[in-house]
């Protein structure tokens, strides 16, 4: 009874489901318009690609059943199918997921050498495969092979492209998690769980297996496809941050990049930079002093942008001068502020009337979870526990 029910999902799902949801979702890849925008002509481009490699991996589903259904010697061909497939939304996806970071990158040139590159690999490997049986398995084993540094190389080109862009969000942004992206990160990892799944699934297929890794296909491809159609609705929230990023990855920083402390707070700390120029330290003083009488650092949604506006000096130049003059970026200049606000309320005795939650809003937190993990940083222990350690220090 188990495996009768576990067949007729799989069917449902290999024939139907996925198929139809991919094709469903690259026409809406196609045919939702997208607002005009110059920032965004990559985007478009993806968007393009997108919908042409959701469509013809629905098509490429339905073709497999046709093709290979009651074969008895296509196990090796149909290993190929779904390492080619793989090999395609590895590209597609991770050029994808490192455009909406970088937006200047899915040029025509890139794609052309890369996307073609991979296609003529592809089409050869299944040309010598068809030749006989014998090259069939040397056929299998090299693309294996290939996919696999192709995965590792995409984790690299990722991570760089990323790190560069959390550098110039803590450059721009105060502390507002939620116009991060932070699905971009989430999304690339869990196609790259999905392209293991798809190499493992290939050497190991079955009905369980099938449902499983169609089931995840489905889940993932849906939740992505309409992260994708709405980002270009909401790119106006980080229009400037995101530009700055672009800008930063055509000057050749990502790859200077070597490590993952750029995703912690620090990230864009400058490190033996030159020291800042008289002009630099005046207009220092000026944005502390705008800080503290307006109380910007209040304001959770506070942008370096904002800050710029009101000293009427480009954001980009606010940015450069905090980095120098404190050696740090926006987002560690502002949260130190916010944290000195929190200690003197401690200091007041404001818990005895108000929550941590009141006091991490009253300090210019967006939550709670925030305001702890920037105090412990900064101050070594918990908000509720700093009293007691400062009245031990002082005892």
């Amino acid at each position: 009874m188990i495996e009768q029910f576990i067949d007729f999902a799989n069917t449902f799902a290999y024939v139907y489901l996925v198929p139809g949801m991919t094709i469903a979702l690259g026409l809406c890849f196609f045919f939702i318009a997208i607002p005009q925008c110059q920032s965004l002509e990559c985007y478009k481009r993806s968007r393009f690609l997108m919908g042409i490699t959701f469509v013809m991996y629905g098509l490429a589903i339905i073709l497999e059943q046709i093709t290979l259904k009651g074969s008895s010697s296509s196990g090796v061909l149909a290993r190929l199918i779904i390492i080619a497939i793989s090999v395609s939304q590895a590209f597609m996806f991770t050029s994808t997921l490192v455009t909406l970071v970088d937006i200047s990158y899915l040029t025509v040139r890139r794609i052309a050498a890369e996307g073609l590159v991979l296609l003529a690999l592809v089409v050869s490997a299944f040309h010598v495969a068809g030749l006989g049986s014998r090259w069939a398995d040397g056929v299998l084993c090299a693309m294996v092979a290939g996919y696999i540094v192709l995965l590792v190389r995409y984790v690299r080109l990722f991570r760089r492209r990323y790190a560069a862009y959390v550098r110039c969000m803590d450059n721009y942004f105060s502390d507002d998690e939620t116009k991060r992206l932070q699905w971009v990160s989430r999304s690339f990892y869990c196609s790259l769980a999905v392209g293991v799944l798809a190499l493992l699934y290939s050497f190991k297929p079955s009905a369980l297996t099938c449902l499983v890794f169609m089931s995840v296909v489905a889940i993932y491809y849906t939740t992505f496809g309409i992260r994708f159609i709405n980002y270009a609705f909401t790119f106006s929230l980080y229009k400037e941050a995101i530009e700055d990023a672009a800008s930063e990855c055509q000057n050749g920083q990502p790859a200077q990049e070597a490590d993952t402390s750029v995703l912690s707070d620090n990230a864009g700390e400058t490190k033996g930079a030159a020291p800042p120029a008289p002009e630099d330290e005046q207009l220092m003083r000026d944005i502390d002093e705008l800080m503290q009488r307006e109380l910007l650092y209040k304001n959770p949604g506070l942008t370096v942008a904002v800050v710029a506006a009101r000293l009427s000096k480009n954001h980009r130049m606010v940015s450069e001068v905090i980095s120098r003059c404190h050696a740090s970026n926006f987002k560690s200049y502002v949260n130190e502020m916010r944290i000195a606000e929190a200690v003197r309320l401690l200091a007041d005795g404001w818990l005895h009337d108000h929550t941590i939650d009141a006091l991490a809003e009253e300090c210019g937190f967006c939550n709670r979870i925030t305001f702890y993990r920037v105090f412990k940083r900064i101050k070594g222990v918990a908000p509720t526990e700093f009293l007691v350690t400062e009245s031990a220090e002082c005892n």
